[in-house]
C-alpha cells in the first residue's frame, strides 16, 4: 500500500464514527491496525470534537444509562448494556465522561470506568469505609495529557468533625487509592464536574472555582470574574470549545451573561461572550441553567434542569430537545486504558 493510498485511508476513516470504524477494523489487516494506532485514535477523537459529534449520556431512575445521539436528539436513545462478570449494573451517579470513557457509581460494584463504544469495563478498587453519619461527597473524573492515564478524585467532608478526606485511583494502575494530604482550598459545593481539558472542574460558594490538578494531584483555585460593583458571583460551570466559562443571572436586568476564561488560570482573561434573554432560556420558572457545548455555527446547547434546548442567538431563539436536563455531553471514542 503505498503512503499517498494510506494518507488517503487515514483521513477518509478519521471523519468517520466510532461505530463504523469497529465494523471496519474487519475488512483487512492494515485497516485493522492503522484503526487501532494511537495516533488515528486521537486524529478521529479530536476530529468528532471539531465536527460536534457529540451524544447525551444520562439515567433514568439511576438504573440506566442512556446515549443520544445529538444528530438524533429530537427521535430516540440507546441503553448502553451494563453488566460485569455476567451481572447486571445499576447506576447511582454519573461521575463524568473524559475522552470516550464514562465514570459511575454503582449499587454493587462501586466505582466503573467504562468506554461504551469498544466494551471496556474496569473496576476499581474498593474504597476505604465511611464510619460517619454525616458527610458529603465529591466526586471527580479526569485525563492527565502527560501520563495518558485517567484518575478518579473523591472528595469526603465530614460535617460532624470539620474535616476532608481526599482519595486519588489512577485507572488501570494496580496500586489502590492513595490519600491526598492538601484539602481544597475552599469547600466545594457544586456536585457534578466540569471537564476543561481533561482537568475537573467545581464551584465553591458561587464566587471561586476549585479544579483538580490531575497531573500534580493538587487543589487550585480561579477566582470568578466580577461584575461592575466589583462582585463575583456565579451560577454555574461550562466548557467553551477548550476554555472554561461560567453562567452568571441578573434577575433586574433579566438576562443571563456567558463569561469565558480564555487563558486558563489567568484571571485578567475573563471576557463576557454572550448575553441571553432570561424568557428564551428559563423554563417554568427553573432558574438553574448551564452551558453543555458550544457549536461552531454559533448555536449554544444549555441545559436548564428540565430540559436541554439549542439557543440561537443570532435569531434569539430557541428548540427544545427531547431528552431530560439531567445528562452530560459524551463524545465517542476508540481509547483503551490499555495503552
Amino acid at each position: 500500500m503505498g503512503g499517498l493510498h494510506l494518507e488517503l485511508i487515514f483521513d477518509i476513516l478519521s471523519r468517520l464514527p466510532v461505530k463504523d470504524l469497529l465494523r471496519f477494523k474487519s475488512v483487512c489487516k492494515s485497516w485493522r491496525q492503522l484503526i487501532a494506532d494511537p495516533l488515528f485514535i486521537k486524529a478521529q477523537f479530536n476530529r468528532s470534537i471539531n465536527n460536534d459529534s457529540l451524544s447525551f449520556l444520562y439515567t433514568l431512575n439511576h438504573h440506566h444509562l442512556y446515549l443520544c445521539s445529538a444528530s438524533n436528539a429530537l427521535t430516540e436513545s440507546t441503553k448502553i448494556d451494563l453488566t460485569f462478570n455476567g451481572s447486571p449494573l445499576s447506576v447511582v451517579q454519573i461521575i463524568g465522561s473524559c475522552n470516550g470513557f464514562i465514570c459511575f457509581d454503582s449499587y454493587s460494584y462501586g466505582i466503573i470506568v467504562l468506554n461504551p463504544s469498544t466494551r471496556e469495563l474496569i473496576k476499581l478498587p474498593e474504597l476505604p469505609g465511611i464510619w460517619s453519619s454525616t458527610y458529603s461527597i465529591i466526586w471527580g473524573f479526569g485525563f492527565c495529557s502527560n501520563t495518558q492515564l485517567f484518575k478518579v478524585v473523591r472528595i469526603v467532608y465530614f460535617s460532624s468533625k470539620a474535616k476532608t478526606q481526599i482519595m486519588v485511583h489512577t485507572v488501570g494502575i494496580a496500586n489502590g487509592w492513595r490519600r491526598v494530604s492538601q484539602p481544597p482550598p475552599v469547600v466545594v459545593h457544586q456536585q457534578k464536574q466540569v471537564l476543561v481539558g481533561g482537568v475537573p472542574h467545581w464551584t465553591a460558594f458561587g464566587v471561586t472555582v476549585v479544579y483538580f490538578d490531575v497531573a500534580r494531584e493538587v487543589f487550585e483555585k480561579i477566582p470568578c470574574p466580577r461584575n461592575e460593583s466589583g462582585k463575583a458571583k456565579i451560577d454555574s460551570l461550562g466548557e467553551l470549545r477548550g476554555c472554561l466559562c461560567v453562567f452568571r443571572r441578573f434577575y433586574l436586568e433579566g438576562h443571563i451573561e456567558i463569561w469565558v476564561m480564555d487563558e486558563h488560570g489567568v484571571e485578567d482573561s475573563w471576557n463576557r461572550k454572550f448575553i441571553i434573554p432570561h424568557s428564551i432560556i428559563v423554563y417554568e420558572g427553573n432558574m438553574g441553567c448551564r452551558p453543555m457545548w458550544f457549536l461552531r455555527n454559533g448555536k449554544i446547547l444549555v441545559s436548564n434542569g428540565e430540559r436541554v434546548v439549542l439557543y440561537d442567538q443570532s435569531r434569539q431563539s430557541v428548540r427544545a430537545l427531547k431528552i431530560s436536563g439531567s445528562e452530560m455531553v459524551h463524545i465517542e471514542s476508540l481509547f483503551s486504558i490499555k495503552y
